[in-house]
């Protein structure tokens, strides 16, 4: 599993063979898990989780799609965590699947929320060393954005920017549907929007269902107890 340190209590995890390595969380001080994998080994429930659980490591699972901006009340709950755990002393590992593509952007959002500018957070993610392959070269281009990333971000950046300063409802409104519209991939110019395509997008928005809250050593999103 590779392991990206991008300060002292964030990491950027992944993994290889589709595995998480259980020994390389606990060797490294991992003591919170964000778990953004969409692809889960078959024996997930029956190994990772129960090896989680005996470990007391707080967790949540909240599947995130490849290469996209997760929606804006998903991001905001999870930097939430990551914050709180991070405030509380944890190191907290955000984690995915190789060539997955989110979680550094999580990362990214996360220290925003501490006030640096999306591109010095870009650029510290970017720098993130790796731990347990200290040889290997750092995130790098796994950080490079697309232009929806960076507009999302940016837009992100001047609300929390503003934020402490607007005193106006119907602005703050404003800000909101700016954030809402920017987590939208934009749509191929060919493809139209119909009614039906509306609602299937909605029944099918992976993330209804999954803005739930965790426990310790507990499987977030994924519907077990």
């Amino acid at each position: 599993m590779a392991m990206y340190r991008v300060n002292n209590f964030l990491v950027i995890s992944r993994d290889i063979n589709g595995q998480m390595d259980m020994d390389a969380v606990l060797k490294n001080g991992v003591a919170s898990i964000i778990d953004l994998r969409t692809q889960l080994p078959k024996d997930y429930v029956t190994r990772e989780r129960m090896l989680i659980n005996k470990t007391g490591i707080m967790y949540a699972l909240m599947p995130a799609d490849p290469k996209q901006v997760m929606p804006f009340q998903m991001n905001e709950m999870l930097a939430r965590y990551i914050l709180g755990d991070m405030s509380n002393g944890m190191r907290v590992a955000v984690h995915e699947n190789e060539g997955q593509g989110v979680a550094s952007l999580m990362a990214a959002t996360a220290l925003m929320r501490m006030g640096m500018s999306p591109k010095d957070c870009v650029h510290q993610v970017s720098q993130a060393d790796h731990m347990n392959l200290p040889d290997q070269d750092p995130c790098g281009d796994d950080m490079t954005p697309n232009e929806h990333m960076r507009n999302f971000m940016n837009t992100l950046g001047e609300f929390y920017l503003k934020k402490p300063y607007i005193r106006d409802y119907n602005e703050e409104m404003m800000y909101m549907k700016k954030i809402m519209d920017a987590t939208q991939a934009p749509m191929p110019p060919e493809e139209k929007t119909t009614p039906d395509k509306v609602m299937a997008s909605f029944l099918g928005d992976p993330s209804w269902g999954r803005l739930v809250g965790r426990q310790k050593g507990g499987c977030g999103g994924c519907g077990e107890k």
